[in-house]
């Protein structure tokens, strides 16, 4: 959001304009539905941070000094808000790495030409790349979610710098040790997926059963790091930033009904699990700060 237009429409908005509103909701909640999915992962309730998101966004328009700075103040909140969630998650059990998936090799039968073997490898580097993003740190997963979007067009620099509450310095520093862990993940998940698998990897993973634990981590990676067995299997043949452009931006996808707008109302306050209903992100954002959203 850029133009005299955009400032113009939060203005409007701000000033409780309904039209105004909607149209903002429907210009921002791409970024912030694909910034919370690349932070939270696979978390079941990351369509409830979306949610959130916007509404507090919508809520506190009429705060917002600068509408200038709504784009990397909407930014921020969405960081802040999935920091909250990230707390909340680090209390519940490790999630596990799919090995039934990473363990998957394609049928020869199937690979009769170059170009389907090329497919089907760059497949399994999405697949790797995607799965290593789960050996991050929580910090570095929202690095991560804010990195995406800079290298799909959809953010700046200085407005990921904002974001984290950084100099673009020392934001560079972040994001590359978050590449360097990334890289080193995608290494490990290759090394073991080869056949026939490094002897000494085997006997390091012994007794692992896929868990992204960071000591599975800090033990596998090492051995990976110092084998050259491991490290001439394991090296990707796609940079991660190719890759973070192949795989794309995610779409905001519809949700399961559990209430209506009329029982929100009804009930009083919305709860958090109250405010999830019928329709897509958009629909359900306006449903609750009173907009109309149009057809279709």
């Amino acid at each position: 959001m850029r133009t005299t237009a955009d400032v113009a429409l939060i203005q409007a908005a701000a000033s409780g304009d309904p039209r105004a509103r909607e149209e903002l909701v429907a210009l921002c909640l791409p970024l912030v539905h694909n910034l919370v999915r690349r932070a939270l992962s696979d978390d079941p309730e990351a369509d409830d941070v979306v949610q959130e998101t916007m509404l507090r966004a919508i809520r506190g328009l009429s705060g917002l000094k600068n509408p200038e700075r709504f784009r990397a103040w909407l930014v921020t909140t969405a960081i802040r808000q999935v920091r909250d969630r990230a707390r909340e998650r680090r209390a519940r059990s490790l999630r596990l790495l799919p090995l039934e998936v990473l363990d998957e090799t394609a049928d020869p039968a199937l690979s009769v030409a170059e170009d389907a073997v090329d497919r089907v490898e760059r497949e399994q580097e999405r697949r790797d790349m995607l799965a290593a993003t789960r050996w991050l740190t929580p910090d570095q997963q929202q690095v991560l979610a804010l990195w995406w979007q800079e290298v799909n067009g959809e953010l700046t620099r200085a407005e990921v710098a904002q974001a984290l509450s950084l100099s673009p310095q020392h934001t560079a520093v972040r994001v590359q040790r978050m590449r360097e862990r990334l890289l080193l993940a995608r290494m490990v998940l290759h090394a073991w997926r080869a056949v026939p698998r490094c002897p000494d990897l085997a006997e390091t993973g012994r007794g692992w059963a896929g868990t992204a634990e960071s000591k599975w981590f800090k033990r596998l990676a090492r051995h990976v790091h110092g084998c050259p067995v491991c490290g001439a299997v394991g090296a990707p043949r796609v940079p991660s930033d190719h890759l973070v452009v192949t795989i794309g931006v995610l779409a905001a996808t519809p949700c399961v009904t559990q209430a209506s707008p009329e029982a929100s109302s009804r009930a009083g306050p919305p709860r958090r699990s109250a405010l999830i209903v019928r329709g897509n992100p958009r629909e359900r954002v306006a449903a609750h700060v009173h907009l109309a959203p149009a057809p279709g």
